[in-house]
């Protein structure tokens, strides 16, 4: 009897130890949200506004209905410029889908709390991309993509703050390279590069905040160097040498803060040592030109 009494009294200490025990939440019966109010951007299957062209004049868009689960939450009207003049009704929240008067998907908007956030798309009328950009807190964030109605790249850029950064490039429609720019806060810093639509380097120029600061380039189509400068605080200083497509020297000059400042020799195209003339500046007026023939032999000198 006793014995039946003691393991009576261990079954209930070890029911109460049960009891008193803290338990782990099951996760599927009580879910935690990762979003905030009004941010659909995580989710998987988010409940989106649907913005509906509804009037359209001169082929301009002027005015637009928000309509979530089937009721309209919000009116918009707009200027010719596409200014928005009246809105009415709840800021729409989350997902936005914009259509046309023909039911066609237009554009992709995500909001939070009333500001642009996380990746928004537009498209062209015949279904394709025109662009992908990234916003945070309401400025451009990251890689911005745009595209071409056939759907090659057009260009793509990095942002920072609503201010490029990093590498620029533009395509053409045939998706060839046409720029490639470096950016910082916005400003050009770096080496800035135009290319023929064939793929060849048509300028190259040395860039430092914002400014051209080093050497200059420009080729002809190719690929023989056309000119050559240099660049200190934005302004030529230095020679500068221009080229005959055969790369033949045409002409050289000097610079000094922007103007001309010294001789100017100019040659013919036949790769001859002896200029055609020579001019001489000052300050940016010109002094006198002395003109020689094959030889070398003066033929004249004008004073100006």
């Amino acid at each position: 009897m006793k014995c039946i009494f003691g393991y009576l009294i261990l079954f209930l200490m070890f029911s109460v130890i049960s009891c008193s025990s803290p338990q782990k939440i099951n996760n599927e019966m009580y879910p935690i949200s990762v979003t905030e109010p009004g941010d659909q951007i995580a989710s998987e299957n988010p409940v989106y506004t649907e913005k509906r062209l509804v009037l359209v004049t001169n082929g301009i868009p002027r005015e637009y209905e928000y309509v979530l689960n089937d009721k309209i939450i919000a009116k918009e009207k707009l200027d010719k410029a596409g200014k928005v003049i009246l809105f009415e009704g709840e800021t729409p929240k989350g997902l936005i889908k914009q259509y046309d008067m023909d039911k066609k998907l237009v554009a992709e908007i995500n909001y939070n709390a009333g500001k642009l956030e996380g990746l928004n798309k537009k498209y062209y009328s015949n279904g394709n991309l025109e662009y992908v950009k990234n916003y945070k807190n309401g400025y451009l964030e990251g890689q911005v993509t745009e595209y071409y109605d056939n759907g090659n790249k057009k260009s793509e850029a990095g942002y920072k703050n609503n201010l490029l950064n990093g590498t620029l490039r533009k395509y053409s429609p045939t998706d060839t390279l046409l720029v490639s720019a470096q950016y910082y806060d916005g400003i050009l810093d770096g080496l800035y590069k135009e290319f023929f639509v064939t793929g060849t380097v048509r300028t190259e120029t040395e860039y430092y905040k914002g400014k051209k600061e080093g050497y200059s380039k420009e080729y002809f189509s190719n690929g023989i160097l056309m000119k050559e400068y240099n660049y200190s605080q934005d302004k030529l200083v230095g020679e500068t040498r221009t080229y005959y497509e055969d790369g033949a020297i045409n002409k050289i000059e000097k610079y000094k803060n922007g103007k001309l400042d010294g001789d100017t020799k100019v040659y013919s195209n036949n790769n001859s040592e002896v200029p055609l003339y020579i001019d001489v500046y000052s300050n940016g007026r010109k002094i006198s030109r002395t003109a020689f023939d094959g030889t070398g032999k003066q033929i004249f000198k004008i004073r100006y």
